[in-house]
């Protein structure tokens, strides 16, 4: 075995804030540097502009000349940019804002920040790189800001000024006084009456893509909780290391906590044209960054900052089937395998000659533990002829060749994924049949030959009164961290004349106890809507739970109804709530498309999807993924089927290498993890496929891994 830490980020890094504002910053022993030691995302100056110069300080009686905007927070912050590429935070892009609260007049003020803002570049806003925001408040210049054209500002909105049409880009920020709003300062249980009206103040601000804080409140812990879970975006403190120790215990692994992780659309910035089928993350030159092939096409890219056209093949799912090194391409979509040739072309492999076929999604395995990857591929339909067309099994014999192993025209399949839900070192499948047909999970004898079980396990994913639902995709994840790999069923389902259709559903994996059958959990928090299709589960807050993100086929379904996709944040004990508008991805497209990757390597995971690829814009959790590399030999270079698992305090969590997943779409190989809080080097345990073992002991958080198999 060989374990190799890549050098691509450093192993230990301080966990930011990203809702923790140091209020009257200046006023501390520190100024700054208390806020950066705390991980703060956001401090406030006041300042006043004399002879010339701008001063920071609380009254005018209180200032002293040496006490100023530059020594104070301007030249420092410069510093850290220099010292940290371009960013606050070491390692760590996220944006860090100062909020400049103006006390003289603030024309005159803004001019003269924008002087000394030429002096310092590296501070002034870059929309590419936006390490430092300053947002003003206080007496702000509106009109001047809003006509300046080299905008080095933002303006720190009011209540009043959100029916005024601003852009989020001119006022990102809305700041209320929490006693105009709000009687209550912590005493007793927050009144329902005023939890209701925070939430709705809340949703309003996050629905126009705005940050919310209030100032004025006491600084007490019980007003923290009730702004934490409303989902105020700027926890006010004039005590940052307290205000730190309680946001790291409720940002433990388990505990329930608002979703403030954003993503931004980069699909223009990086060049990307993708449409909005099935999407595939993979690397695939070996430089260590994940490539993608979405909407047919595929994209090279580019270290995180750009991405290149490299081929156009279909729609795809990918693996390494000849055990060379690069991973190749099955397009479901055009029946064509590609071997990638050393990640510079792909050229037609043949298959042997299959049965007309038309597909939804296929999925990679090593079905019969010989190392090479297989294919399952879901045979569809055709439903003016009334056509139901085979699904089919190609085996794999050495990389040289494939071989028709099983064709079967029983169910209209669509979505295919592929888990060793019951830990036996072999691939498992799950099929996700339409048309009101049951579901299959069809169990591997270790040889790749397949039994359905679905109905013996509890797993058909269905309702009373139907024998199945109108099934499009499936995920596997382990949902309630306890080690062990459940299943997300997504159904699309009419309401109407033809019944209450069987819902979307989450399957509990029971575990050996159990004889690994499952738990019909129900819908635990997935709303209904008509058109749900693609499901895909990844981290994208870092907490250490898997979240949920749930694409939509119709603008428009039954009876009127808008349908869009929905991001759904897990709240821990199967609890799932719509995380959709604060993390601004509100009314996207009808999509089938939904994927997960690190495409930036900065720890947290970007989504492509409705033909749009959205970067994460940092998260308050801790990380850590693995690259996973089979010998070749007993187990396929690419690792799939390989599981990998971390013990932390309470909970156990557990990553599998997949190379498909909801209809016809593929999460990158990487395996990503959130551990919240965790700060101490964890313990890594690998089962390869076959059942083979092996822990790695003291890996640090923010690191990227790589451990293979020789």
């Amino acid at each position: 075995m060989l374990l190799a830490v890549a050098s691509l980020l450093i192993q230990t890094q301080l966990i930011t804030l990203d809702r923790a504002h140091s209020h009257n910053d200046y006023t501390r022993a520190r100024p700054l540097m208390d806020a950066l030691d705390s991980g703060f995302s956001s401090v406030e100056a006041d300042i006043f502009l004399v002879d010339g110069k701008l001063l920071v300080g609380h009254d005018a009686k209180d200032l002293n000349p040496e006490r100023n905007l530059i020594a104070m927070y301007l030249k420092p912050l410069e510093d850290r940019l220099k010292a940290n590429d371009g960013w606050v935070y070491a390692k760590s892009p996220r944006t860090f804002w100062v909020l400049v609260d103006i006390k003289t007049d603030g024309v005159a003020v803004y001019e003269a920040f924008k002087r000394e803002l030429d002096k310092h570049p590296l501070l002034k806003y870059n929309p590419q790189k936006p390490a430092i925001r300053f947002v003003i408040s206080g007496d702000r210049p509106i009109e001047q800001i809003v006509k300046d054209t080299g905008r080095i500002a933002a303006l720190d909105g009011r209540w009043a000024d959100l029916e005024k049409g601003y852009s989020k880009e001119l006022m990102p920020w809305v700041s209320e006084a929490w006693t105009s709003h709000f009687a209550w300062q912590g005493g007793n249980e927050f009144p329902a009456e005023m939890a209701t009206k925070l939430d709705g103040m809340v949703k309003k601000v996050h629905d126009q893509g705005r940050k919310l804080r209030f100032w004025g409140a006491l600084d007490l812990k019980p007003v923290w909780e009730a702004q934490w879970k409303a989902g105020v975006d700027w926890i006010n403190t004039d005590q940052p290391k307290v205000l730190r120790e309680w946001m790291l215990e409720k940002m433990k692994p388990g505990r329930q906590s608002a979703p403030m992780t954003r993503f931004k659309d980069r699909t223009a910035d990086f060049g990307l044209q993708i449409a909005g089928d099935g999407a595939c993350w993979v690397d695939v030159d070996n430089d260590g960054w994940s490539d993608l092939c979405a909407g047919g096409n595929v994209w090279k890219n580019e270290k995180g900052k750009g991405f290149t056209k490299l081929a156009s093949l279909g729609a795809c799912v990918a693996a390494d089937f000849d055990n060379d090194g690069f991973t190749d391409f099955f397009s479901w979509s055009q029946m064509k395998l590609f071997r990638n040739e050393k990640g510079q072309a792909f050229t037609p492999f043949a298959l042997p000659e299959l049965p007309a076929t038309i597909s939804r999604g296929a999925c990679w395995g090593d079905f019969n533990g010989d190392g090479f990857v297989d294919i399952y591929i879901g045979g569809y339909e055709d439903w003016e002829k009334q056509i139901t067309y085979p699904s089919l099994i190609l085996m794999n014999q050495a990389g040289k060749s494939f071989s028709l192993a099983r064709s079967e025209a029983k169910y209209r399949s669509r979505g295919i994924t592929a888990c060793d839900f019951d830990m036996d070192g072999d691939l498992d499948v799950y099929s996700s049949n339409y048309r009101l047909q049951p579901n299959n999970l069809w169990l591997n004898d270790g040889k790749g030959v397949f039994k359905d079980i679905a109905p013996d396990y509890n797993a058909v994913a269905t309702s009373a009164g139907f024998e199945g639902g109108h099934s499009i995709g499936a995920c596997w994840g382990d949902f309630d961290g306890d080690g062990l790999i459940d299943l997300f069923a997504g159904n699309f389902a009419h309401v109407d004349s033809r019944g209450d259709q069987p819902k979307s559903r989450f399957l509990k994996n029971l575990g050996a106890k159990g004889l690994y059958k499952f738990e019909d959990k129900g819908t635990c928090g997935v709303f209904y809507q008509e058109s749900y299709a693609s499901p895909s589960a990844a981290d994208f807050d870092n907490d250490g739970d898997l979240d949920l993100y749930f694409t939509t086929v119709y603008a428009t379904a039954s009876f009127g109804k808008k349908n869009f996709p929905v991001l759904f944040r897990n709240d821990g004990a199967f609890e799932f709530n719509d995380a959709t508008a604060p993390a601004e991805l509100s009314e996207l497209g009808p999509t089938y498309q939904g994927a997960w990757a690190d495409f930036d390597h900065d720890g947290d995971l970007d989504l492509v999807t409705a033909g749009k690829l959205f970067e994460n814009q940092g998260t308050a959790g801790n990380w850590l993924e693995i690259r996973l590399k089979g010998d070749g030999k007993k187990v396929n270079r690419s690792a799939v089927g390989a599981q990998a698992i971390i013990k932390l305090k309470g909970k156990t969590l557990i990553r599998q290498v997949e190379a498909g997943t909801g209809e016809g779409n593929q999460n990158d190989l990487v395996l990503h993890f959130g551990l919240g809080a965790q700060t101490e080097r964890v313990e890594v345990e690998i089962h390869w496929p076959g059942g083979k073992q092996k822990s790695f002991r003291r890996v640090f958080p923010n690191s990227i891994v790589d451990i293979e198999l020789k």
